[in-house]
């Protein structure tokens, strides 16, 4: 009796009841037949637990039956356990409305709840009901909230031993997943950025728990394949839903995919097994996910992050970022502009030490650098603390504001958002790293211009080390504040400013040299080699051994000469000055975190981050904002249309005018950020001025202002007028 006077009555199709529960055991575990048959199945109403007078009963169609439901009644039946209960559970589960299996579920997580049933003596309909249930989401139940109470329910089970093989055979992972989905944004408290992080630990073990029972199961098991296929066909389809047309990517989903943080490494795995167009679809949506995951853009939503990365607190953690890294399989999934961001993140975390700033009610104070525009070196070494220039040491890793002063040493009105510092970093590089300057050479592979340390510089330098030491400073700075050198370092180079080691790929005009020479034969003495190496533009030599010029290379000895020329050209011709470079870039990254950072980058990566992407016209166009222009406006057209007619070193110079700095982030213009860190877009914006008005840019925002010009040739010609002076700032 469900209202009082009212008999229930539980009409059947003829089935019996062990045969429909055995059907629904079937379908939740590995006999999945698709979405489509899951969907008609929820619908079917042929068996309807019927609330009404009798003779009502036969007038009433399925839906009418379906409204009649009297949930609170039905709830107060079958709480608390007994055999009425049960027996009613029993006649009630998977027929009729989806609310009265709903009901069905929630009566089993009260049990649990209140102990009145130990989870290990729960029945197998019992865990399938809820199962169920996970799996079709809300249609359920009538609050969402009873959701979260079933979905709760199913992680405490996976703590008991007897129950997780059961569920598992049962479909509990793929039904977990897709009930994660459905609540993750109810179990998100809007009084603090996440769940608390005992729950969420909680839900992570259970998938953890479950997918270890589903591994540890016999290879030959055909069910340990048919589970795994089905979870894979969860976690893509998740995938594929997760909207990534904004760079926002809600809190839901980003506790989603930490959750199935156990579960990541073999999907991946299976999707490199694969050579489907579905298959690389679904790759390229994990690596977007997770590098936005890994660093949100926003930052509400970093708070968070931090928070939930206490899920992977323990040295080789499933799905960590220092398990991503150190695995080779996975390391393309990471992007050059996250490991930057997590170098400046730990740097960032060593200045709040520093300062005693470690709760962040206090920020340190940063350094304010003063630069002359036509003798950027004057005095630097002095105000960044190189050895022996001050007594006590500088602290460059809080932030440094730079102020530039023209020759005549008049300050100049612009203030330092970024667009300053951006501009100051390439300025000073471009002094110091210049061939006139002695300490650094251009050296030329083939197509590729590069630059590095001449091996002679302490003959030609005085205070070489204290150059060097602040080489090693503004290369730290390029990396920490994201400004970028103007000329590329030699592979060579970089292999030994992160410590990685160097082979002969390295250096390709060496590679060329030594297959001459072994190819040489009988003409080796015609090449007149000795065992020397000489820097033709200084005249300097050195000696690869003793006496060494005087040494003629011939073929009893020319596997030695290979052998010391190859150590020299990778190590010797550094040995004298990278220790110098190291010190200063140890100023502003301190050696563990270099020495993590080291294990994360290749040397190619390492050139983005510190000179930068070129210039991809498409990258930039998708990744632009307009302010008072419509995108179709003639004006943005023209601007476009402009850009592309530029030639390579005219759209640098624009890009220099607007920005600062003729770099662009690792991963294109997606990846801008502002002094503080924050994500932010190239803008265009409409002013209200004379068609004669040059374009004004601000560099700390990335903005260019426009006014409404009449003719594209006008524009372009402005642009190119305005390109010109994009040295100097002032306030507009």
């Amino acid at each position: 009796v469900l209202r009082g006077e009212v008999e229930l009555q539980v009409e059947m199709d003829g089935s019996t009841s062990d045969e429909e529960e055995g059907d629904g055991e079937g379908n939740a575990a590995g006999g999945e037949n698709g979405e489509d048959e899951e969907e008609q199945d929820e619908d079917n109403t042929e068996n309807v637990v019927v609330l009404g007078a009798r003779e009502d009963n036969e007038s009433r169609s399925g839906s009418e039956s379906h409204s009649e439901l009297d949930i609170p009644s039905l709830r107060d039946q079958l709480t608390p356990l007994g055999p009425v209960a049960l027996t009613l559970w029993r006649s009630s589960v998977f027929r009729g409305p989806a609310e009265l299996t709903g009901e069905c579920a929630l009566a089993v997580s009260r049990w649990v709840e209140r102990e009145e049933i130990k989870p290990a003596d729960l029945e197998n309909e019992m865990l399938l009901c809820i199962l169920r249930c996970l799996e079709r989401g809300h249609t359920m139940f009538e609050e969402e909230e009873d959701l979260v109470r079933v979905f709760t329910t199913a992680v405490a089970l996976t703590e008991t031993k007897e129950c997780v093989g059961r569920l598992l055979e049962r479909g509990a992972l793929r039904a977990m997943i897709k009930g994660l989905q459905s609540s993750a944004h109810l179990l998100l408290d809007e009084d603090t950025d996440w769940v608390e992080t005992e729950q969420l630990v909680r839900i992570y073990n259970a998938f953890k728990t479950l997918w270890q029972a589903c591994c540890d199961r016999p290879e030959d098991d055909p069910q340990r394949a048919s589970i795994k296929e089905l979870v894979f066909t969860a976690l893509g389809k998740w995938l594929r839903s997760v909207p990534l047309a904004d760079v926002w990517i809600g809190e839901d989903d980003i506790l989603v995919f930490w959750v199935l943080i156990p579960l990541w490494p073999h999907y991946l795995d299976h999707l490199e097994a694969s050579s489907s167009e579905k298959a690389g679809e679904e790759k390229g949506r994990f690596k977007e996910i997770c590098n936005w995951v890994l660093w949100p853009n926003d930052p509400v939503v970093e708070t968070g992050y931090r928070l939930i990365g206490h899920l992977d607190f323990k040295e080789g953690a499933d799905f960590s970022l220092r398990f991503l890294l150190s695995e080779d399989r996975f390391r393309w999934i990471v992007t050059p502009a996250t490991k930057q961001r997590y170098l400046q993140y730990r740097v960032g975390k060593v200045a709040q030490a520093q300062g005693g700033a470690e709760d962040g009610d206090e920020t340190p104070k940063g350094l304010v650098l003063v630069v002359n525009r036509e003798t950027p070196l004057q005095d630097l070494c002095k105000q960044l603390g190189v050895s022996g220039y001050t007594p006590d040491p500088i602290n460059l890793i809080s932030g440094i504001t730079v102020h530039f002063t023209g020759g005549d040493g008049e300050a100049e009105d612009g203030i330092d958002e970024g667009g300053p510092w951006r501009e100051a970093i390439p300025l000073m590089f471009s002094e110091l790293i210049s061939p006139n300057h002695g300490l650094f050479e251009v050296r030329e592979d083939g197509e590729a211009r590069t630059v590095e340390p001449r091996w002679c510089a302490a003959d030609l330098v005085p205070d070489y080390q204290a150059q060097f030491e602040l080489c090693g400073m503004l290369i730290g700075m390029a990396l920490v504040y994201q400004a970028y050198a103007p000329a590329h370092f030699s592979r060579c180079f970089l292999k030994h400013l992160i410590g990685l080691p160097r082979d002969l790929g390295d250096v390709p005009s060496l590679a060329e040299q030594i297959r001459l020479v072994e190819s040489a034969g009988d003409g080796l003495e015609h090449l007149c080699l000795t065992f020397s190496v000489d820097d033709a533009p200084t005249g300097r030599s050195a000696e690869l051994l003793p006496d060494g010029a005087n040494i003629e290379v011939i073929d009893k000895n020319v596997a030695e000469y290979v052998r010391l020329r190859t150590a020299w050209e990778l190590e010797g011709r550094f040995s004298s000055l990278m220790p110098y470079v190291l010190k200063g870039l140890h100023c502003i990254v301190p050696p563990d975190v270099l020495e993590a950072f080291s294990r994360m980058v290749t040397a190619e990566e390492l050139d983005v981050m510190l000179a930068g992407h070129g210039i991809n016209i498409k990258d930039w166009r998708e990744n632009t904002e307009y302010y008072g222009y419509e995108e179709s406006a003639n004006v943005i057209k023209w601007f476009w249309e402009a850009v592309e007619g530029f030639t390579a070193q005219e759209r640098e110079d624009l890009w220099t005018f607007i920005s600062g700095s003729k770099g662009v982030p690792p991963g294109g213009f997606g990846n801008l950020t502002n002094a503080a860190g924050e994500s932010i877009r190239f803008t265009i914006a409409k002013v209200t001025a004379s068609p004669d008005h040059l374009p004004v840019a601000h560099t700390c925002g990335y903005q260019l202002d426009l006014a409404e010009y009449e003719t594209s040739e006008d524009l372009a010609k402005k642009l190119r007028q305005a390109m010109s002076h994009k040295v100097g700032f002032g306030l507009a």
